[in-house]
């Protein structure tokens, strides 16, 4: 019993940093709430700067997914407000989209080096909620912004929100792999 006391605040640590959202009954979802997905990947990575040893060197997926993640909040801010774009906007809106296919595509080939990290840590399932919200906030963003720039520039943007998930599905093939799911899915 003395033993089980002293393993209790480690555990408890542990439950933070991998599982911050289902911490609390009231807090929200990473799926709901993407403030609190930023805060996690910031506060998880601050705690995990701290360690040496194999435990840092599985993280770099949350700087990488939040750098992803701060461009989609500032594309997102750009189109928000914003009923259309004119013909001069929507160049510049797919120039950044250019930008952005860029930064999924970096993203998926470092986390596909970091899979065996995450997979000897135990940690594939959260790496996976992250990788998957930020793929789904990433499509959101592109759509929307397709919805609103003028024709010539419309069929760009689902070429490269094609591309994007093109990006992710290999991501989520080779975690999958590593998991021991080969079904392809």
């Amino acid at each position: 019993m003395h033993l089980s006391l002293n393993l209790f605040p480690l555990l408890t640590l542990l439950l933070c940093i991998l599982t911050p959202t289902q911490a609390s009954p009231h807090a929200t979802t990473i799926q709901s709430d993407h403030n609190n997905l930023l805060n996690w990947v910031q506060n998880t990575n601050n705690r995990l700067s701290n360690f040496d040893g194999s435990i840092s060197k599985g993280f770099p997926l949350l700087q990488t997914a939040y750098e992803m993640y701060q461009l989609t909040k500032n594309l997102e801010t750009h189109t928000q407000n914003t009923p259309a774009f004119d013909d001069e906007d929507s160049a510049t809106l797919y120039n950044a989209t250019v930008e952005f296919r860029t930064a999924a595509s970096d993203l998926v080939n470092r986390f596909a080096t970091k899979v065996p990290h995450f997979r000897n840590m135990n940690a594939l399932p959260v790496a996976r909620k992250l990788l998957q919200y930020v793929q789904e906030k990433n499509a959101a963003t592109v759509d929307n912004m397709a919805s609103k720039v003028t024709e010539p520039h419309r069929e760009a943007f689902k070429d490269a929100a094609g591309d994007i998930d093109d990006y992710y599905s290999a991501a989520f093939r080779t975690m999958d792999a590593a998991n021991g799911d080969n079904s392809g899915n």
